[in-house]
């Protein structure tokens, strides 16, 4: 097993795709005329802290030793004894492959012992292919290894596979609240033409207030939820 790394092929890929997206939405936002100066700043500012995340993601990597599974993802760092791990699964992606050659159809995750869904990043199809291996071999080695070093004694946790079900019925409230965003973004185009509250800069604050409401009714939901598991 070891450690699961970016492939030298998906950086290159990758580095070219992001890159260069980055340039063409910065150039085409900065100089739409129309769009006032405020908002053509914030999505620009935006754009660029897109990219330059998705370029450090490549510092993320999952590794393995005889204590547990570690797993860095930017600027944390997060380990998980073998024992304490509820599951170790794959995880389909292959609409999201369907519509984009960075992305896996396959990945593998944990399930740590709040019922949270951990990614193990790099460990899945795309970036294994790459390297010249098989991700079902990969994914069946390390599912051997939390099985073997688990323990005898090892019995899941009924309140962490409750709280796991409720979080994979309902999805994630971050990516859900994203999506309103994005219709909110669509729909303060035609929001700045309109008179005060909306106007110019609707552009912007729109789909910012959409997500962080979204956001919260959805986590508040959850919070409610998982009290009672």
């Amino acid at each position: 097993m070891g450690e699961y790394r970016v492939s030298r092929s998906m950086f290159v890929r990758g580095t070219v795709v992001i890159g260069g997206g980055t340039v063409a939405l910065v150039l085409m936002f900065a100089t739409i005329e129309s769009m006032p100066a405020l908002a053509r700043a914030a999505i620009t500012l935006v754009i660029v802290a897109a990219g330059g995340l998705a370029f450090w993601s490549t510092l993320s990597r999952t590794s393995f030793d005889d204590d547990g599974v570690h797993v860095r993802m930017l600027w944390t760092r997060r380990s998980f004894p073998w024992p304490q791990i509820q599951d170790v699964r794959v995880d389909s992606q292959r609409a999201a492959a369907a519509m984009s050659n960075l992305a896996p159809a396959e990945r593998a995750v944990l399930v740590d012992r709040s019922g949270h869904m951990v990614n193990l990043p790099y460990l899945e199809s795309l970036n294994v292919e790459l390297r010249g291996s098989s991700f079902a071999l990969e994914f069946d080695r390390v599912h051997a290894a939390w099985v073997q070093r688990r323990g005898a004694d090892w019995a899941p946790d009924p309140a962490a596979a409750a709280r796991f079900g409720y979080r994979l019925r309902h999805g994630n409230p971050w990516l859900r609240s994203a999506y309103w965003a994005i219709g909110a973004l669509v729909a303060g185009i035609f929001l700045e033409d309109l008179p005060f509250p909306f106007g110019p800069g609707s552009i912007v604050w729109f789909p910012l207030l959409t997500y962080a409401a979204v956001a919260g009714l959805l986590l508040s939901r959850r919070r409610r939820a998982l009290r009672t598991v």
